[in-house]
């Protein structure tokens, strides 16, 4: 009985969220619903390039592609269900753990692309296995940039990293409770309703959580135009 009156409760905070969201920080709502529908229009462009809606049996060409590209499985596995959870944790007002999801996300996005584009048309299986031999994070997201030509992911990943850092929970915490008197919503018990005191949060400037979610969206609408020239190329 516990588990369900939790779920129950959950599924009530999410959503008086959702309305919250609507109402009070609209801006940010707009842009989870194009994060959302995002996988879905990747493979939408995918399906495109090989013509599956114009010759059916293309079926195949792309299933050998699935065999090789990291991009595809970056997709499928990582960018649907990841932006699922990304939801999720901000309709639950845990936006530490969505700053998580948009960090792991840009970072599987500069490591599939630049696999891809570094060792072509080896199995897809070989290629995780030079991930595992392949540089640090911040050298993946760096070299992300030099596909960018500005350094956009660099800067994005480092406030993704402060962010869910320690110190920098500590300090939004802080902050909260010098200006407002109280913690924020998501320190104090999660799943949590919204409140007045988030939106500033959500919204107050370039680096905030609305902020952090505009600018993932921009890097991998950038990175997908760039890598759909490669796959239209190769195939």
């Amino acid at each position: 009985m516990h588990e369900f009156r939790y779920i129950s409760n959950a599924c009530r905070i999410m959503k008086t969220n959702m309305k919250f969201l609507k109402q009070k920080a609209n801006q940010f709502y707009e842009e989870l619903r194009v994060f959302l529908d995002m996988p879905v229009q990747c493979m939408n462009d995918i399906a495109k390039v090989f013509e599956i809606r114009c010759k059916p049996e293309n079926i195949k060409n792309l299933s050998e592609a699935f065999k090789t590209q990291m991009m595809f499985h970056y997709v499928h596995e990582i960018l649907y269900p990841t932006s699922n959870s990304a939801l999720i944790n901000v309709l639950i007002g845990d936006l530490p753990g969505f700053c998580r999801d948009l960090r792991f996300l840009l970072e599987a996005l500069a490591k599939s692309y630049l696999t891809d584009i570094k060792h072509g048309k080896k199995h897809i299986r070989e290629k995780m296995q030079l991930l595992n031999k392949e540089k640090k994070e911040h050298e993946w997201i760096k070299e992300l940039d030099q596909e960018i030509g500005e350094k956009r992911a660099m800067r994005l990943w480092g406030k993704l990293s402060e962010d869910i850092h320690f110190n920098k929970y500590v300090k939004r915490i802080e902050k909260s409770i010098d200006v407002l008197g109280i913690p924020p919503s998501w320190a104090l018990l999660i799943p949590c309703e919204f409140w007045e005191g988030d939106v500033d949060e959500i919204l107050s400037d370039v680096w905030s959580y609305h902020g952090y979610l505009c600018e993932f969206i921009e890097i991998l609408n950038l990175i997908w135009k760039k890598y759909l020239n490669i796959l239209k190329n190769v195939f």
